[in-house]
């Protein structure tokens, strides 16, 4: 029970928070979120007692899942969210959680692991920042990933990153799941974990600026194809005007030299033009 509601107060800041970084409208879809919330919860509580790597990848396959079925993201879009509930919210989530614990109130992990009260103060340390983030960011409309009908994002390109990110998550993993882990400024495995990750963020921040470019791109193509569009309209209604103009220049002519039943004639032509065209 107390796992439970560890993991149910982070999902429940650290999923709205994620959906919405990628364009997803969490106040519309209040109740689906809050489903899923619940249902990823129960599930994550469950792996916990696996094994550090199969649980790793079995959180990730809850996830997508949840992104690309339960939300109806596509597939790319479901690796972006994935991307950004890792590298975006949950890495400074984690890093703020064991900087109140381990530095701030000295807090070794054998005595975390051992304590239900201080896994259930866990969550703590930064839902209220993590709330007043949603907040603020709801009202101003952040956002980092947008899928829009002019740009659509590759999933070959984001499931890359993606595999990277889960080997170091795994690894990562695997070390703190430890008690006895220690980690400090001089560690070999301190410099390769900031070695690994700086190439890791590096990878991020250039596909990132990959698809700002492309999105720049495809949105003046979309421009330059409307105005052409346009374009093809404009000239379709003068021609229809000049027509017309001509139509009724006929039918003067014809009406002034009193030649009634060709003109009749003329107007029926001119309705059956009409309704072939249409």
């Amino acid at each position: 029970m107390v796992r439970f509601l560890t993991v149910l107060l982070s999902t429940a800041v650290l999923w709205p928070f994620t959906l919405m970084l990628v364009g997803y409208d969490i106040w519309k879809n209040r109740r689906i979120t809050f489903l899923l919330v619940i249902l990823e919860s129960i599930l994550w509580t469950f792996t916990f007692y696996l094994p550090q790597a199969l649980r790793a990848v079995l959180n990730e396959l809850i996830l997508f899942a949840g992104f690309k079925w339960g939300l109806g993201f596509r597939t790319a879009r479901s690796f972006a969210a994935l991307i950004v509930f890792h590298i975006v919210v949950t890495l400074p989530a984690d890093l703020i959680a064991w900087i109140v614990f381990l530095y701030a109130f000295h807090i070794s992990p054998a005595e975390f692991y051992t304590s239900h009260t201080l896994q259930l103060l866990y969550p703590w340390t930064f839902v209220p920042v993590y709330l007043l983030l949603i907040y603020i960011g709801y009202r101003r409309g952040w956002c980092i990933f947008r899928e829009v009908s002019y740009f659509k994002l590759k999933a070959g390109l984001l499931a890359i990153p993606f595999v990277q990110l889960l080997l170091l998550y795994i690894v990562i993993a695997e070390d703190m799941g430890n008690p006895h882990f220690r980690m400090d400024a001089t560690s070999p495995v301190t410099i390769a974990y900031l070695l690994v990750a700086l190439a890791v963020a590096v990878s991020l921040y250039s596909l990132w600026r990959t698809f700002q470019y492309a999105g720049r791109e495809a949105f003046i193509q979309a421009q330059e194809k409307a105005a052409l569009e346009m374009e093809d309209r404009v000239n379709a209604i003068r021609a229809q005007r000049h027509d017309f103009i001509n139509h009724i220049q006929i039918l003067l002519a014809l009406l002034q030299e009193n030649r009634i039943p060709e003109m009749r004639e003329y107007v029926k032509s001119i309705l059956r033009e009409v309704e072939s065209t249409e």
